[in-house]
């Protein structure tokens, strides 16, 4: 009620207090009294306005953007919160089933640890970088010691995602303008930092920015295509090993649809270019032409790799649509060497009167993409042994056979004076890599066979079991866990569910053999060993990334000082 004011022994009711600073946007703009009156106030009601007066200066009204932000802020929080609980319930119950399931797309851990990457920022600095980085903050590349460093740490670890390059020769290019499209650049920057643990990690949100900017610019301007499609293709390795499995679902069937379109998947003699026309101009030179053929096959291995990856999705582009010859070193190509040999390619490995399935002299590149279509082949064939007709069955057999008696030996033995030392050992990782992958892709083709009774078959898998727990006791007798690479994780997957129902079937005769139980318990151990520390980045990556981590100096001099939290 309006205050009541006593004059001259008379009530008089005083007029409505108009309050200060809350008039609406007409009257504002006037610069006139209002009297806020509601729905329309009576200045607006004079002057013949038929909307409902806007009153922007009420505290409700600037509150509630941020209120509704802070609510999902802490929606978000509690729900992450909810998810680190269950998973240290998980992993404090049963740690074993941890490591297995982040390659299982139907567990619950798995689903936990995609939507954990999904919810977390993945360009939020998961560290804290002080603001002395002139470069970092100019958007500039990074000093030139950070720039070797990055490249000679993707360098070394390049089997793991297929792209063979020399640190130096590459960084010497982009110095004098002749390298690579920047995507490039920087997305192997980015698979720097991914390697190299510490501090650096903090740097692959900045990379990732820049990755994404120089991808879209690439395509928008049409510039140097190949250069598009290999990016991508390395970041499409860079997210499934950070179980960024949504982003890399998009990628993977866009990626092999555009380069199909551009004719790479059609590369052979003698004409070396697609039947039909595309976008692409012809290549000018061999060089050229073997980056054209590179990039197929770092594509061809995530359509074949993500297959077992993701939620077993089909493959995109079949065998039998490939004709792009198998990948060469890169000396090769620029000396002009190139095979002249037109049915060298995917279809061509089960083919008896073809030499594709043998390894010697085979590029890096070459024999990952060979294991990872064996891999794939063997899953096809083996799942459906009974409807598959023998003789597919038995090239796919041949097939393997061939490749795995070619493959060098997973040893890199340093020679002296007086002859070999074995105590000089170590392992090769890419062979390592290979060599499981194509004993995996043995498992998978008799596994279903041996199982339905088919003696010869199963002593096949025990062989090829074996010898995939040989190359772990190796790997641990000789320490190089570090040296590992994630995706042998597949064929360890297929090792374990194999071992588990061999014991449970001794488990269950009324004298079993201890010594053969013993043995298979002793052979899941090694497996766990393994599994374990392949997947030790990941768990910190998937469970501690919200943690703040040392701070590094990324001064743009060579200063490499770590200065305290």
């Amino acid at each position: 009620m309006a205050a009541q004011l006593r004059l001259d022994g008379a009530l008089i009711s005083s007029p409505k207090r108009i309050r200060r600073g809350v008039s609406c946007a007409i009257c504002r703009q006037r610069k006139v009294a209002c009297d806020t009156a509601k729905p329309t106030c009576g200045n607006c009601t004079r002057g013949g306005m038929s909307s409902e007066c806007f009153y922007p200066g009420l505290k409700k009204t600037l509150r509630l953007p941020l209120l509704v932000e802070r609510i999902k802020e802490l929606e978000e929080q509690v729900g992450v919160l909810e998810a680190s609980s269950v998973a240290d319930r998980l992993l404090a119950s049963d740690v074993e089933s941890w490591y297995w399931s982040v390659w299982d797309a139907q567990t619950p851990q798995f689903l936990w640890v995609c939507w954990k990457a999904l919810v977390g920022d993945s360009l939020a600095l998961r560290n804290r970088i002080i603001s002395r980085a002139d470069w970092w903050s100019r958007g500039e590349d990074p000093p030139l010691v950070l720039s070797e460093a990055l490249l000679v740490a993707a360098m070394n670890h390049s089997y793991d995602f297929g792209l063979e390059f020399n640190a130096p020769r590459l960084l010497a290019s982009v110095r004098d303008g002749t390298g690579p499209h920047p995507a490039v650049i920087n997305v192997l920057y980015l698979m720097g930092c991914y390697y190299t643990p510490g501090p650096l990690h903090a740097l692959e949100p900045y990379f990732l920015g820049r990755v994404r900017r120089h991808l879209q610019h690439s395509l928008q301007n049409v510039d140097r295509i190949v250069d598009f499609l290999k990016a991508s293709a390395i970041l499409t390795f860079y997210y499934l090993f950070r179980i960024r499995t949504a982003e890399a679902a998009n990628s993977v069937p866009s990626n092999i649809t555009f380069a199909v379109a551009a004719g790479l998947h059609d590369l052979s003699p003698p004409r070396w270019s697609p039947e039909r026309e595309t976008f692409l101009p012809p290549p000018r030179d061999r060089v050229e032409l073997g980056e054209r053929i590179t990039v197929w096959w770092l594509l061809f291995m995530l359509d074949r790799g993500f297959h077992f990856m993701s939620s077993q999705r089909p493959i995109v582009v079949a065998d039998e649509r490939i004709r792009t010859v198998w990948p060469q070193p890169s000396e090769e190509y620029e000396r002009g060497e190139i095979s002249t040999e037109p049915n060298n390619t995917v279809h061509s490995l089960y083919d008896s009167k073809s030499t594709a399935s043998c390894a010697l002299g085979n590029c890096v590149l070459a024999l990952r993409a060979k294991s990872f279509a064996l891999f794939e082949r063997s899953a096809r064939v083996g799942a459906t042994a009974e409807k598959s007709s023998l003789a597919q069955f038995k090239n796919t057999d041949r097939a393997i056979r061939c490749f795995l008696d070619t493959v060098p030996p997973i040893y890199n033995v340093q020679k002296h004076e007086s002859g070999t030392n074995p105590r000089q050992a170590t392992i090769n990782p890419l062979i390592a890599l290979v060599r499981t992958l194509a004993l995996g892709a043995m498992i998978q083709l008799h596994q279903g066979v041996g199982r339905r009774g088919d003696a010869k078959s199963l002593d096949t898998c025990i062989e090829a079991i074996n010898e995939v727990i040989g190359v772990i006791y190796e790997i641990k007798r000789l320490q190089a866990k570090g040296m590992l690479s994630k995706i042998m994780g597949l064929t360890w997957l297929l090792v374990k569910s194999f071992l588990e129902r061999e014991l449970q079937e001794l488990q269950k005769q009324p004298m079993p053999d201890r010594v053969r139980v013993e043995r298979i318990r002793l052979d899941l151990e090694a497996v766990k060993w393994a599994f374990q520390k392949v997947h030790d980045q990941l768990r910190r990556y998937a469970i501690n990334q919200n943690q703040v981590k040392p701070r590094m100096d990324l001064r743009g001099d060579h200063s490499t000082s770590l200065p305290r939290p």
